[in-house]
């Protein structure tokens, strides 16, 4: 009954006024106005959250009111913003005031202080707000306002030390390769006075958006978290496809001005690099045949198929093994026996596949006393080839003992070359061996088919390569540099090259090893390796000289990570001129447990569109993994990659 009373005077005092300005303005009238924080907030609007407080503290929240209209809009209440109800009592209009008249197209601001007194207990406190004015149709605008007293949680969500603002902020996890995951570690923290509760249902961090299913929960936070502490929790990026993807992480809590906290996330997968899942199991092909298996060579067939020389061991018996695939990594029924050939003795360690289809074995053979080099080659189907040596083997007795044959190239007139080491009186001497194409040795090459070098210590040829301006390049290692030597067509040593034939290289003072050639078509050639426990790639100009143009004056290395062991054994040149370095990373002093790729360009940058910046590790879940062995690039550009997983051969394929 007070409160009709007490309007009807009220309406008359609006009506007069509206009536004073119609006559003052010409009919322009007022249009009030109010928001909070940007939004609207509507007249006798109910529960307009403002900021909360403890006991013995306050908290300001600022109004503003905006008069759309076309006439000046008065505020004609006492005071102008007026507080009714039972916690009115805990709020109050603190200065600045807002002004009594508002121009058309204006505003003014006031500030509502909450600030709850020992006696008021805590939780949820209400008051309606009223403001008096002149526009014909809302002139007493209210709404009613809430606050939390006492205890409460306050919450916030970083990345590392920096701030993700909720509704704001947002992250983005780095660059992954398809098939691979990458992980953030988000910290909550509560910076209030009482527990924070997570309230998520089925788990705290629920993920929305079109590209959600690519995010996970991978290590969750704790259901609560005490006033001033913090927790962390684990999201995962897993990539189904390249390009970015984005998403909006959603946290439910009980902060009364944080729920739910909410910021976005986004990422960019990348499939260059990535498994390619049209290749055996997910990009991975594993052959079992009863004993342990290792790929140590891939060629590619002009039909696409492909070819994997590896070895088998059970025991005493050890087995050169040659299995040929589809383009799907099925093993080819036509092949051997069931794709699959292991007729010859020995180790294998590398491959030539032959312009007519025929296929070349290398490696050595144990002969009871000590080891040969040993050769085999098949036909187009798999068995051994009759015309070749005896029934398809060539052995050739190199040193007084330990001979190993470590790489094989052809030249054009179809003579082999084989190169490797072999002892001599306690020593390894460098060593090439060159052969006829029917496998007997060329007596016109070294002595009797046999090039040695003896540098004066020890000697390990690694990687050979028949050079198209002429001459053979032998790279390895010694006094742990990086060693090539050129030869001549008769075996000798080309002083031309280098320093009488000879160039060394350090790295950066460490241990140092060459594994592999790789030449281009203008004569400069890559050698890769290691370097101190990193991959380690140098070029070189025809003439020996490093190749200013590449990489840090001719050298590049590339760490997979602190503490790990990596080498590069194999290397290749794309068809878009960038190169690739293939072998293995593990952690220091332990097994080599990952597949390890780099890409880089043809000036020796890593390729920052290859995996992560330009690197590429496969685990194949096995800690007794080897390195990468083989590298192969077909026609299309996908990656072949060969070596060892538990006691399996493997081949592995990835995007280009």
């Amino acid at each position: 009954m007070k409160t009709a009373m007490r309007r009807v005077p009220f309406l008359l005092l609006i009506v007069a006024l509206a009536a004073c300005q119609m006559t003052d303005q010409g009919g322009d009238e007022p249009e009030i106005g109010i928001t909070k924080d940007g939004a609207e907030v509507p007249n006798w609007a109910s529960g307009i959250d403002i900021a909360g407080a403890e006991t013995g503290s306050f908290s300001d929240t600022v109004f503003t009111i905006e008069n759309h209209g076309a006439g000046a809009l008065y505020l004609t209440g006492t005071p102008t913003v007026e507080l009714l109800g039972y916690h009115a009592h805990l709020f109050t209009v603190v200065e600045p005031f807002p002004a009594a008249q508002i121009p058309a197209g204006s505003s003014t601001t006031f500030t509502v202080r909450f600030m709850p007194t020992p006696d008021s207990g805590s939780g949820t406190r209400f008051a309606s707000l009223g403001i008096r004015n002149t526009d014909l149709d809302e002139g007493e605008y209210q709404f009613e306002i809430t606050a939390v007293a006492g205890k409460a949680p306050e919450m916030e969500v970083k990345q590392g030390s920096t701030l993700i603002p909720n509704g704001s902020g947002s992250c983005s996890f780095s660059t992954t390769v398809v098939g691979l995951d990458s992980d953030i570690v988000f910290t909550i923290q509560n910076l209030g006075t009482d527990t924070l509760n997570l309230t998520g249902s089925p788990d705290a961090v629920a993920f929305t958006g079109a590209d959600a299913a690519q995010f996970t929960l991978q290590v969750p936070p704790p259901a609560s978290i005490q006033a001033g502490n913090s927790a962390t929790f684990t999201v995962r990026f897993s990539p189904q496809e390249g390009g970015i993807k984005n998403a909006t992480a959603t946290i439910a809590n009980d902060d009364a001005d944080e729920d739910p906290y909410d910021f976005a996330i986004s990422g960019l997968g990348r499939e260059a690099g990535s498994l390619d899942p049209a290749f055996g199991t997910g990009g991975i092909v594993k052959t079992d045949l009863g004993g342990t298996e290792s790929c140590v060579a891939i060629a590619v067939q002009t039909d696409g198929k492909i070819l994997a020389a590896g070895s088998h061991s059970t025991g005493l018996d050890q087995r050169m093994v040659l299995a040929r695939y589809d383009a799907s990594g099925n093993l080819d029924p036509g092949f051997g026996s069931g794709g699959v050939v292991m007729d010859t003795d020995g180790w294998p360690t590398c491959m030539l596949l032959l312009p007519d289809g025929r296929i070349l074995v290398g490696g050595y053979f144990n002969n009871g006393t000590d080891n040969d080099f040993r050769i085999a080659r098949y036909t187009t189907t798999g068995a051994l080839d009759a015309s070749f040596g005896s029934s398809g083997v060539v052995t050739t007795p190199v040193g007084s003992s330990g001979d190993y044959c470590s790489a094989m190239a052809l030249q054009p007139d179809g003579k082999i070359i084989a190169a490797g080491y072999a002892w001599a009186i306690y020593k390894r001497d460098f060593v090439l061996v060159r052969y006829d194409p029917d496998g007997s040795l060329d007596s016109g090459f070294g002595n009797g088919g046999i090039a040695a070098t003896d540098m004066g210590g020890e000697e390990f040829g690694r990687a050979v390569a028949v050079h198209p301006g002429g001459g053979i390049l032998l790279a390895g290692e010694k006094n742990m540099d990086f060693i090539i030597l050129r030869y001549t067509d008769n075996g000798s040593l080309d002083p031309g090259f280098g320093s009488g034939g000879v160039v060394t290289t350090d790295f950066r003072g460490g241990s140092d090893g060459a594994r592999s050639i790789c030449l281009q078509l203008d004569g400069r050639f890559i050698v890769s390796g290691y370097a101190s426990g990193d991959f380690a790639l140098a070029r070189y100009l025809a003439s020996g000289s490093l190749d200013a143009s590449f990489g840090s004056y001719g050298k590049v290395t590339t760490d997979f990570g602190a503490n790990k062991a990596d080498s590069a054994a194999a290397a290749a040149l794309q068809a878009d001129g960038k190169i690739l370095a293939a072998g293995g990373t593990e952690p220091s002093g332990g097994f080599y447990d990952a597949f390890a790729l780099a890409r880089y360009s043809s000036a020796g940058v890593p390729d920052a569109e290859f995996g992560y910046l330009g690197r590429i590790t496969t685990d194949l879940d096995s800690h007794i993994d080897t390195p990468i062995q083989a590298l192969a690039i077909q026609a299309d550009g996908r990656i072949l990659a060969g070596g060892r997983s538990g006691n399996d051969m493997a081949v592995v394929r990835y995007r280009p």
